[in-house]
């Protein structure tokens, strides 16, 4: 047995297609008018076949790869000046924080038992007359 479309025009509702498994193509007739009584029964035309794609230079995923490589292009260029100037001032702020942290820690000033415990002010003043006292 086999599938063969047929086209069923339904009473006020219009064209209704239908596969219906049958021995030859009259048999899925009679099948079909039986199960619609009433209704004019007939074998569909044949569908229209896939037109051939046709390539244009402008397609959309060329667009969007275009797209795509023009926005990497912008992530990868340099950054502003003013940006360049921030980014350094950051930097160093956090070389001086990351220093002060080091001799938080040297001087001990994270005990409970320490006098200046959680206390950060001179520990710099600290470290230049350690060093100038250093003999070279």
């Amino acid at each position: 047995m086999e599938f063969y479309e047929v086209q069923v025009w339904l009473a006020g509702r219009g064209a209704l297609r239908q596969l219906v498994k049958a021995t030859s193509l009259e048999h899925a007739l009679v099948i079909t008018r039986c199960k619609y009584p009433g209704s004019q029964v007939d074998v569909p035309p044949p569908v229209a076949g896939k037109p051939a794609l046709v390539r244009s230079h402008t397609s959309p995923s060329l667009a969007a790869n275009a797209r795509v490589k023009a926005a990497k292009a912008k992530r990868m260029k340099k950054p502003a000046a003013w940006a360049q100037k921030a980014w350094a001032r950051v930097q160093a702020d956090q070389a001086r924080a990351d220093l002060l942290e080091r001799l938080y820690l040297e001087d001990s000033r994270d005990k409970p038992d320490h006098p200046l415990h959680g206390c950060y002010t001179g520990l710099y003043q600290q470290m230049v007359e350690r060093t100038s006292a250093e003999p070279t």
